[in-house]
């Protein structure tokens, strides 16, 4: 620094110049740093500078010199080598050769070591002062502080632009200031405010407030008034009229007001606040005690500029009331009800950093003033049973709720409760589906969301209306109309199934078409059955009718349609793979039935019989039956015979059994229904499924039972596998390119796969679905261990088969441990974020990893990777 340069000049200043004229100036025992008790010859003395300047060390220099040096000699030379060190070289070089230029520096230095001098003493008292100041006000925010200190604005001006440029927030930060080159009227203007700050007292704030008041009398008078007595009751224990309180209390006013004026309490007060800009009814309390409702009325009747009792929070409030007003037409915008425990969700996003005055816990109370809190939740007004449904939708069920189900009705029961307390339900489950199935609109196969979900072009949405009035059908499908306008809606929509379609169209024209399940009707004429009209068109045909033929004639009619109605149907046999005839087509006669009936017997003795093997065997013992009937396949045969026998065995496609046999299960049902497929959708499985009242716990596990048959193509796609190129070599190269994008770590998620540029072709465009169907059903050298059983969501993982993982539990305790020994983590949400992004959970992590031991619960580390 200047400072220490100019004092090292000081120092070494006459040994420069002892050096330099070769001869001794002054009495070398006039300089404190050398003690010399006897001169130096100036010779010797410039030779010893001479050496030291022009060499690193000067211990040789007796022997140069040929001489020995006494103590003074030597205390010179260190001395010399002293300032060397300290200044360098160069710099020792320069002020000796020039004595002049030498003496010019230090007096220019000396004069800035007076003035920091000065600033040290500067500091000095600001340290004092500052260590005067009470603990209490030293947590006080400056800005009020500076506000109530005095009226003089410049010189406030430059007290805030002090503690702006220095980050002083709050008075205790001051101290920063000792390290500050201010200028010396700034430090006199900082001085005097900690001065003022010094002298800052609680209970000098309340005995200059209870001087307003002259006497006791006074004082309990305009307490009483405080505490909400009227003029009457405040004068009656002194006799002293209405109009003489009215006279005492407007004195006492005109005391505060100029206690107000003078000491500023509010700003005081403010600064001390833990809020930004509310004085709390309990600082208020803390300093004026039992004189706090004196205080408090007396403020509010002072009218003070800025400073406002806000009703809804109950406080004294510092700024204008523009804020307020905008807090109320946010609150007009707020939802009508919103849950308990979502409160600070839905206001904290709008209220904070939106630059209101006060802070946002202040800002929450005055919302809530506004609302009625019904149960666990808050409404602006009393709630009704359907706003209470709508309610509970909009915050538990984003993506729709699924009706008519006891499980999905318990839980919706439970939410409702958890967010309005006790409700009165209705006396069946069935009624509160309904009463929502009113209210909401059906976006899925009974699944229903709230109206404002629907988005959907005004154009688009007449332009359908429009299609199904000038139809020349009466009846028109819903898949029908999908299809038909498919792309436009998956475009100019959200509507992306035919159910949601259909909800749309009841929601928006039910006053203007007759809705059914699968189909929508003009009212000009009477309404007419989909499958009436299959019916009659298979009667139609000369014998058989195909699929192909039923596709041309309703178009856009899908197979699960026509299944639909044709499976199940008495007067409709499935007669081959698409095919269907109408029993009055049949040529049959009563000892052809009879013979029938007699092999029937002997083959179903031993237990269910195939019509595989029936097939061969009547082939040509009733060779007529078959010619006259087209029977060509072991499907038409069944049919035939399930025609004629029904009510004696049991059938299953395409097994026959009698009737005590046990051995036909809902899987050969199943599969008799798809026998029929090349390609079939998993929504018109689920459907057949659930048409024909068949139990299926895990549907996933029904889509692996057929990939004997099936592989999984796409999310609702299954397609033959004898359609697919999936020979031994194709699955062999298929299960090298995943282990290969698996690398060393031997496992991956599905999610994570997003290109299949690798994968050799199969006939079909791969997807997630057809890999994870594939190496499930044929893989040899990858396991696929599934997160969830639900058959809509992939969540599956591919796991290397030589890691030796037998469980899902079993993988993810292998890949926290070898992560955990690449990288040690340090507690259980590193443990979760890590398997959340190697996509191997979804939420948390499964409670069977510490049942099982893999992970165990430390107090002192937290979670141990075992």
């Amino acid at each position: 620094s200047a400072k220490a340069f100019a004092k090292i000049i000081e120092k070494y200043m006459p040994i420069y110049e002892k050096v330099v004229r070769g001869s001794i100036l002054d009495d070398l025992n006039k300089n404190s740093d050398l003690q010399t008790t006897r001169t130096i010859s100036a010779d010797k003395a410039k030779y010893i500078g001479n050496y030291i300047f022009k060499n690193e060390i000067f211990s040789d220099i007796t022997r140069e010199y040929n001489s020995n040096f006494d103590e003074n000699e030597m205390e010179f030379c260190r001395k010399l080598q002293e300032a060397k060190e300290i200044l360098g070289k160069e710099n020792c070089i320069v002020f000796s050769k020039n004595i002049k230029f030498s003496v010019n520096t230090y007096n220019i230095l000396r004069l800035l070591t007076k003035t920091i001098d000065e600033e040290k003493r500067y500091k000095e008292v600001l340290i004092k002062l500052f260590d005067k100041i009470t603990d209490n006000i030293r947590n006080a925010k400056l800005p009020y502080l500076i506000d109530g200190y005095t009226s003089n604005e410049d010189g406030n001006k430059i007290l805030k632009n002090i503690f702006i440029e220095y980050k002083c927030i709050f008075v205790r930060e001051i101290n920063k200031l000792t390290n500050a080159p201010l200028k010396t009227y700034e430090y006199s203007i900082v001085i005097d405010f900690l001065q003022w700050l010094s002298n800052i007292k609680e209970e000098k704030l309340f005995n200059k407030f209870v001087a307003i008041f002259k006497n006791e009398r006074d004082k309990n008078i305009f307490k009483a008034r405080a505490t909400g007595n009227t003029l009457e009751e405040a004068g009656r224990q002194y006799g002293i009229t209405r109009e003489r309180i009215r006279q005492l209390e407007k004195k006492i006013m005109r005391s505060f007001i100029y206690y107000i004026q003078r000491v500023k309490p509010y700003y005081i007060l403010l600064a001390l606040s833990e809020s930004e800009n509310i004085i709390s009814d309990d600082l208020i309390k803390k300093v004026y005690s039992e004189y706090s409702e004196c205080f408090k009325y007396a403020l509010r009747k002072g009218n003070i500029k800025n400073i406002k009792f806000n009703e809804e929070l109950q406080n004294f409030v510092f700024d204008d009331t523009e804020w307020q007003e905008l807090v109320e037409l946010y609150i007009n915008d707020l939802p009508q009800i919103i849950e308990c425990k979502q409160i600070d969700n839905v206001l904290k996003p709008i209220f904070c950093g939106t630059g209101f005055p006060i802070e946002y816990k202040a800002i929450k109370k005055i919302v809530l003033s506004k609302y009625l809190i019904i149960g666990n939740a808050y409404s602006k007004t009393k709630i009704g049973i359907g706003s209470l449904y709508l309610a509970v939708i909009k915050n538990y069920y984003p993506n729709g709720i699924k009706l008519f189900g006891k499980v999905e009705t318990k839980r919706f029961k439970i939410f409702a409760e958890n967010m309005f307390g006790e409700v009165e339900w209705p006396n069946t489950d069935r009624a509160i589906s309904a009463r929502i199935a009113d209210l909401t609109v059906l976006c899925d196969r009974g699944r229903y969301i709230l109206p404002n979900s629907i988005q959907i072009d005004d154009s688009l949405l007449i332009e359908i209306h429009d299609y199904i009035k000038n139809s020349e059908r009466n009846t028109l499908l819903f898949h029908e109309l999908f299809e038909q306008f498919k792309d436009k809606l998956l475009n100019h929509s959200n509507i992306d199934n035919r159910f949601f379609l259909q909800g749309v169209l009841k929601y928006k024209y039910s006053d203007e078409f007759v809705f059914n399940r699968d189909t929508v009707s003009k009212k000009i004429q009477k309404s007419q059955s989909i499958g009436d009209e299959i019916v009659n068109f298979i009667q139609s045909k000369q014998f058989i009718a195909t699929k192909n033929e039923i596709k041309r004639e309703f178009l856009g009619i899908t197979e699960i349609i026509i299944n639909l109605h044709t499976t199940g149907n008495k007067n409709i046999l499935l007669w081959g793979f698409g095919e269907y005839i109408h029993i009055s087509k049949l040529i049959l006669d009563g000892n052809t039935i009879g013979r029938l009936s007699d092999t029937l017997a002997i083959y179903t003795d031993q237990g269910p019989v195939s019509t595989h093997k029936l097939f061969d065997v009547l082939y040509n013992a009733e060779n007529k039956l078959f010619l006259d009937n087209h029977i060509e396949n072991h499907i038409a045969l069944f049919s035939i015979l399930e025609y004629l026998f029904k009510e004696e065995y049991k059938f299953s496609r395409p097994y026959i059994a009698s009737k005590n046999s046990t051995a036909i299960t809902s899987d050969n049902i199943i599969q008799e229904f798809v026998s029929s497929f090349d390609e079939l959708s998993v929504a018109e499985l689920k459907n057949f499924i659930d048409n024909s009242h068949i139990k299926i716990t895990n549907f996933s596990a029904l889509i692996d039972r057929l990939g004997d048959k099936f592989i999984r193509a796409d999310r609702d796609f299954l397609i033959a596998r004898d359609k697919l190129n999936l020979s031994k070599n194709v699955i062999n190269r298929i299960e090298e390119t995943l282990l290969a994008i698996m690398g060393i770590k031997g496992y991956i998620s599905v999610k994570l796969l997003d290109d299949f540029l690798f994968f050799p072709s199969i006939g079909v465009r791969w997807t997630p679905y057809l890999l994870v169907s594939i190496i499930k059903v044929l893989g040899e050298k990858i396991n696929v261990f599934a997160v969830s059983t639900d058959y809509r969501y992939l969540k599956d993982i591919f796991v290397d088969i030589k890691l030796g993982i037998s469980d899902y539990e079993e993988l993810l305790h292998y890949a926290i441990k070898t992560e955990h020994n690449n990288k040690e983590f340090k507690n259980i949400n590193e443990i979760r974020d890590f398997l959340k992004k190697q996509e191997l959970i979804f939420n948390n992590i499964p409670k069977s990893l510490y049942r099982k031991g893999y992970l165990v619960n430390d107090e002192y580390v937290g979670v141990k990777v075992m």
